[in-house]
C-alpha cells in the first residue's frame, strides 16, 4: 500500500507511554513480523523481549 499508513494499537492515542507498554506491545510486533532480526540484545531488553515472543510464535529470529 504505498502512500498508506496503517497504525495499530491496544491503546488511545491519548494513552500515556509507559515502558511496560512499550515492552507489551513487542507481541505485536513479533506477531507481524516474520523474521526479527537484533543487533546485540542485552537482556531482560526490548530487543530480547521481542525475540521471545517471536520464538513462542514460531517465526525466524536473527541475532547478530
Amino acid at each position: 500500500m504505498p502512500g498508506q499508513v496503517i497504525q495499530i494499537s491496544e491503546y488511545s492515542p491519548s494513552a500515556i507511554l509507559s515502558k511496560s507498554r512499550l515492552i507489551r506491545r513487542n507481541r505485536i510486533l513479533a506477531a507481524l513480523s516474520s523474521l526479527t532480526i537484533a543487533i546485540s540484545p542485552r537482556p531482560f531488553s526490548g530487543a530480547a523481549s521481542i525475540l521471545h515472543w517471536a520464538d513462542l510464535l514460531g517465526r525466524d529470529r536473527v541475532l547478530i
